[in-house]
């Protein structure tokens, strides 16, 4: 147990959250990352969290969970690991041995909006951000230049 001291409730407005990100690319970083075995205990997944750092949504915070093992799908697992990859070009870390040398390396992260869950035929359906591809800076801006960025409204294929 954790004891809170000195905090008031009625001092703060109780917060409301954040809008979605708009679809589009982002300068930002890796601040953390970990590898946990999923809730079935049958398979384990890489976690990273993304932090915005400039721009309209500076300060703000992304995730991204990669299944790199999944033995139930290997097409998700495949997927992972070439996002893995995409991340470890996208910092050009491409012999790191442990996440935390990614940490703190601008990159250009691609973010949509998609419905959790894409099952779901509703227009109202929950809405949430999905990273869907890594760029150094170098490459995107060389992209960018020559008019070859994707365009934001494109879907993982699963």
């Amino acid at each position: 147990m954790v004891r809170i001291d000195g905090f008031k409730v009625e001092d703060h407005d109780p917060t409301m959250g954040f809008e979605l990100l708009p679809s589009g690319w982002y300068k930002c970083i890796i601040v953390t990352s970990d590898y946990l075995n999923n809730k079935a205990g049958t398979g384990s997944f890489y976690k990273y969290q993304f932090e915005v750092i400039e721009g309209k949504y500076k300060k703000r915070q992304l995730f991204e969970y990669l299944s790199t093992d999944y033995p139930s799908n290997k097409e998700v697992e495949a997927w992972a690991k070439g996002a893995m990859s995409s991340i470890f070009h996208a910092v050009e870390r491409l012999n790191a041995q442990d996440t935390t040398e990614l940490h703190n390396i601008p990159l250009m992260v691609h973010v949509s909006q998609e419905k959790k869950d894409k099952k779901d035929p509703s227009s109202e359906a929950e809405r949430v951000n999905n990273i869907k591809d890594h760029k150094s800076l170098a490459k995107f801006n060389k992209a960018a230049d020559q008019g070859s960025l994707p365009p934001s409204d494109d879907d993982i294929p699963f």
